[in-house]
């Protein structure tokens, strides 16, 4: 009998499209294939990530967000392929390390053979991160690149009501509790 790790990884509530404000949204649920989608810290590279693992949940396909990979043995990537959409965040915390870059690679390669959806954020463009495996910074630099949404000063106010909105919600709850 094989040992299973149980891992919870769990959206936030709040992460959906509905309620993320851009165009990044749009060209994510077109993405079909292996996906690069970054951005400055605090631009929603996160949300984004989530709202995509939500909207294929909603259809009854599985998904999974993995954040902060580095907390994780590279095998947690073994048989992820077999998943119909596959976020995972801050892939610069991984990147240097070997097993982890060809844990990626391998994932990427697999997800492609099988037709599934995998999304890799990071911070900066694809041609900019230090990838020491060049099979893996080739393959980063093929995949379609998304840039998170530059707010304007009305979007960013639409932001901060939304924010207040849900927070308010999250406090009433509590206060309910």
């Amino acid at each position: 009998m094989t040992g299973q790790l149980a891992l919870d990884f769990r959206l936030a509530s709040d992460t959906t499209f509905d309620n993320y404000v851009g165009q990044a949204g749009a060209k994510l649920t077109a993405l079909k294939g292996t996906g690069y989608l970054w951005g400055e810290p605090e631009s929603g590279r996160s949300h984004l990530l989530q709202a995509l693992c939500h909207a294929a949940r909603e259809e009854d396909r599985y998904a999974i967000y993995l954040e902060n990979p580095r907390a994780y043995d590279p095998a947690v990537l073994d048989g992820l392929e077999s998943m119909s959409v596959i976020g995972i965040d801050d892939i610069e915390r991984v990147l240097g390390d070997p097993d982890w870059e060809l844990a990626l690679f391998h994932l990427i390669n697999a997800v492609n053979d099988r037709g599934g959806n995998l999304v890799i954020c990071g911070s900066t463009p694809a041609k900019r991160l230090s990838v020491e495996l060049s099979d893996l910074h080739s393959r980063l630099n093929g995949a379609v690149a998304v840039q998170t949404d530059r707010l304007s000063d009305s979007e960013k106010l639409k932001v901060l009501k939304q924010m207040k909105h849900f927070l308010k919600q999250s406090l009433d709850n509590e206060v309910l509790l």
